[in-house]
């Protein structure tokens, strides 16, 4: 027969333990009054010496000359440590202009002011529509997929790992493929703003945002970056850096906006048309190069980039001109066609203006030394000159130049 428990003593064991619970939460509650006055007494000084940033010290309320107080909006204080403002009374946290703790309302400074940023979205690499070889992902951990992106789950997963949010997700309606990258599908509230009137109400207009995005931390919907990249690839374009963006119809009821099929091309390559124009009136070109251009269609220029400007160089004891300046193209070295002459073995070699043909090995004529000849050198072209020799060389060269 087994032995009932002893009730009553469990009882009394049990209100024992409760007793020191009790004892130890009073002694805690204690503790943790005097480190909240420790604390706001070290926060009181540092707000007193101007160390916390972002706040004001309560008592410094400005008065008129008639002693009423003119409100002066108080700013609560910055704590580093935690990073979040507090409550200049009690500590407390301070959320939506209002302690959590006493209840006094602050007015909590913006936590995103306006930049002036030079960074234009449109141009990064992450918009680029070529494929890279590995796209830098986001550490974003175990991605839980909602239900109604079940059938579309690793491209969810793609996205989020890209940088987008579920509200993103759901709010631009955002696709993913590796072939052509991340689009989203303008809102109401986005077409108001920026579609332009060929955009109708029933249209669809999808945007492309790359292939990796970077989101602030205030905007949770993606709709700050869409807006942003619209302005930088569309709306404020510059003359250094022109659009190469286009929205364009692909369907009765599609409008692409993306960057155009010419992505490929330079930025440096890139000009205006009525730059064209005016050089076209004028004769000549901004950089040096004629738009005259001959029987044969040569001679206007296409490819800025290889025209090279080279600023005058003068002598700095005699005066006289080293250097020209003048333009000259990096891409066409070789002389025109008009002033080559075809030997008969097919090769070219190209002639002075008097007729004369020049060697085979590129250097000038005799003649053209006035008087040098290579029969006034006392060395014989396949022996090694001696240190003396060299010097001399240089020195005639230099008379010869001089002349």
């Amino acid at each position: 027969m087994t032995e009932k428990p002893d009730f009553a003593s469990q009882v009394v064991e049990l209100k024992k333990k409760l007793a020191k619970k009790e004892e130890a939460l009073e002694k805690r509650d204690i503790e943790i009054k005097r480190l909240t006055k420790e604390n706001r007494e070290l926060l009181k000084l540092e707000q007193d010496d101007g160390s916390a940033a972002g706040g004001r010290n309560a008592d410094d309320e400005h008065v008129d000359s008639e002693g009423e107080d003119t409100n002066e909006p108080v700013f609560p204080m910055w704590d580093g440590y935690d990073e979040l403002y507090k409550c200049l009374e009690c500590t407390g946290e301070v959320d939506e202009d209002v302690c959590v703790g006493c209840g006094r309302e602050y007015l909590t400074p913006d936590p995103n002011p306006l930049s002036c940023s030079t960074v234009s979205q449109a141009t990064l690499p992450d918009r680029s529509l070529r494929r890279r070889g590995s796209t830098p992902m986001f550490d974003v951990g175990e991605i839980r997929v909602p239900d109604r992106w079940i059938d579309r789950e690793d491209e969810y997963c793609e996205l989020i790992q890209r940088g987008a949010t579920q509200l993103m997700c759901d709010t631009f309606h955002l696709t993913f493929s590796e072939e052509e990258g991340i689009f989203a599908i303008a809102d109401e509230e986005l077409r108001e703003e920026l579609a332009g009137p060929a955009i109708k109400d029933d249209d669809v207009w999808k945007i492309y945002l790359g292939r990796r995005l970077e989101l602030d931390v205030e905007d949770h919907d993606g709709s700050e970056f869409i807006e942003g990249l619209l302005e930088d690839a569309v709306l404020f374009t510059t003359r250094n850096f022109p659009s190469k963006w286009q929205t364009k119809r692909e369907g009765p009821n599609l409008w692409v906006t993306r960057p155009g099929n010419e992505d490929a091309v330079e930025v440096g390559n890139v000009e205006r048309e009525d730059e064209h124009e005016d050089a076209a009136e004028s004769g000549n070109e901004g950089d040096g190069g004629s738009y005259e251009s001959d029987e044969s269609g040569n001679g206007y220029i296409e490819d800025l980039p290889t025209w090279v400007h080279v600023g005058g160089c003068q002598d700095p004891n005699t005066g006289e001109a080293i250097v020209e300046h003048k333009y000259y193209d990096t891409y066409e070295d070789e002389l025109s066609s008009d002033e080559m002459d075809v030997e008969e073995d097919g090769l070219k070699t190209p002639k002075s203006e008097d007729g004369a043909r020049y060697g085979t090995s590129g250097t000038l004529p005799d003649e053209t030394m006035d008087g040098y000849s290579s029969c006034d050198s006392d060395f014989d072209s396949d022996d090694e000159l001696s240190g003396d020799e060299i010097t001399g060389l240089v020195e005639d060269y230099r008379h010869y130049y001089k002349s």
